[in-house]
């Protein structure tokens, strides 16, 4: 009897063991997302993807906010962008669920950083005003869908406002519980690498999670032959060393690519997305530099005889090598969720669909 007691003892420490293990493997796989960032709406030209992808989370650019010097901040840039949780069915005669229906929508609003340069600035105010337009236009776009379950803000601060940065999203999340329809809401903010890398410097988001971005880590001006939109080794200096972020993090990798313009070697403007209208125009120089052999007009940027380009994509490759890094430096506190940057047909066309479901899978 004692033993058959001893051996049922063992038994059920065993099982304990496995239930509460704290180093036993926890489900990582990360919550798949994209990045919606047109002011136009041709989603439903995107929208397959999402669907073959088992994408959950869309953060969805509602508008932009900069400031007017006789109106204060006013929201610009807004998005055209419609969905609907329920397609009709000809054949059934009858709404069916669309291939949308499990997606979670992210109302995500971009403030230009100089709008927190602006002494007369009330944010309190346009707290209220930025989540009253945010909640009008989901109530009138997402049909079918119910409350958010987060609001982003994107903003490039910095030092010399960070303080009133801070302020507005304390603010925001104040008002935000004010509403009891979003009780449940939480408030994510982007994070970039350099205020991730330096808090005591930059403070630390006051808010539920940071979307943290790696991308658009060099200026042009800076760059050189260096891809600016995803450099490796740069990528490596800010995360190698880094103290855990205090703030639950998500990632954000690009899939996007941008064309630089010089002009007697300096540097002039940029656009996204190559053009055809303007490939047949490229001499190959040193890729990625191009010289370009015709005048002409791409993307409401006009480019002349002699311009130098610098085309800059980003490859299956160098997002798997940012992964690894980002496995190897990067501490979550829970299940994240990983958002390629962005939702456009065209650009998704780079990679194929093995590795689009790769990248997802690689971050653990």
């Amino acid at each position: 009897m004692k033993k058959i007691l001893l051996v049922l003892s063992l038994f059920c420490l065993i099982i304990l063991g496995f239930v509460f293990n704290p180093f036993q493997p926890k489900n990582t796989s990360p919550i798949k997302a994209f990045y919606y960032w047109k002011n136009y709406d041709n989603y439903w030209f995107d929208s397959e993807r999402l669907d073959t992808l088992q994408v959950r989370k869309l953060y969805v650019k509602y508008f932009e906010v900069d400031y007017d010097p006789d109106l204060g901040p006013v929201p610009k840039a807004k998005t055209e962008l419609t969905m609907s949780r329920t397609t009709w069915d000809y054949e059934k005669q009858q709404d069916i669920p669309s291939n949308v229906a499990k997606l979670s929508v992210i109302p995500t609003v971009f403030i230009l950083n100089s709008v927190f340069k602006e002494h007369e600035l009330n944010t309190r105010e346009m707290a209220k005003n930025i989540l009253f337009l945010v909640l009008k236009k989901y109530e009138e776009n997402m049909e079918g869908f119910s409350c958010p379950k987060e609001i982003q803000i994107d903003c490039d601060w910095t030092e010399s406002t960070k303080k009133i940065y801070m302020r507005f999203l304390r603010e925001l999340k104040q008002e935000m519980k004010k509403n009891e329809s979003l009780e449940n809401t939480q408030l994510s903010a982007t994070l970039r690498l350099y205020a991730y890398k330096f808090p005591d410097r930059m403070g630390v988001l006051p808010v539920d999670r940071a979307m943290l971005m790696c991308y658009n880590l060099l200026t042009p001006r800076e760059s050189g032959n260096r891809n600016s939109i995803l450099d490796i080794q740069e990528l490596k200096k800010y995360l190698e060393g880094a103290d855990d972020y205090p703030v639950a993090l998500d990632v954000a990798l690009p899939t996007y690519s941008n064309v630089q313009v010089f002009q007697n070697k300096q540097f002039k403007s940029l656009f996204y997305k190559e053009d055809s209208t303007f490939l047949s125009y490229l001499k190959p120089l040193n890729p990625p530099f191009y010289l370009i052999s015709k005048d002409t007009l791409v993307d409401e940027v006009y480019l002349r005889k002699g311009d130098h380009l610098k085309v800059e994509r980003v490859s299956a490759k160098q997002i798997r090598e940012a992964i690894d890094v980002i496995n190897q430096e990067v501490y979550f506190k829970d299940r994240p969720t990983m958002a390629l940057f962005h939702l456009d047909s065209d650009e998704l066309r780079k990679y194929t669909h093995e590795e689009l479901v790769g990248f997802y899978k690689r971050l653990r």
